[in-house]
Order: C-alpha cells, then structure tokens, then sequence
C-alpha cells in the first residue's frame, strides 16, 4: 500500500476509482471494510468485469491514510505504470 503515498500514482474515491477502471488505467484497488456495503459489491463487481485485483483494508480511516489524505477513503487505486 505504500504506492498510494504517490498522488500521481493513485486515485481516491468512487467517482476517479470508476473512472479509471472503465478506462482500463486502474492496477490495483483497494477496498476500506467499513464502507457501504453496496459500494464494497460495486467496485468488487467491477473490479472481477475487469481482471483488476482489489485488496481490502480494514477501514476508511486507515486507506485515506495510506492516501495522505487527511479524511477517510472508501476506495482508492493505483495506476498502471505509463
């Protein structure tokens, strides 16, 4: 998870998130435990259309940390090497 310290790197949160997995730039997701449970089926969902791997953690406090965001993530990427 150290990679998603990079901002140009990585992407945080459901809209950048979806966007960058419909347009086949997404690597890895992470997942936060304690989101919605329809948002963890969402991105899961999208996450196995498009053979992109996911990882989850146990909370939003602790992704938006790896992030270096000063709130909670509920979902972040990092990007395909360009």
């Amino acid at each position: 998870m150290h990679d998603l310290a990079n901002p140009n790197r990585r992407l945080v949160g459901m809209k950048q998130v979806s966007r960058a997995l419909e347009g086949e730039q997404a690597e890895k997701v992470f997942l936060a435990l304690d989101a919605d449970d329809h948002i963890l089926r969402r991105f899961r969902a999208l996450c196995r259309e498009r053979n992109v791997e996911y990882d989850e953690v146990d909370t939003m406090a602790e992704l938006g940390a790896a992030c270096r965001i000063d709130i909670g993530a509920a979902v972040a990427c990092l990007l395909k090497a360009e």
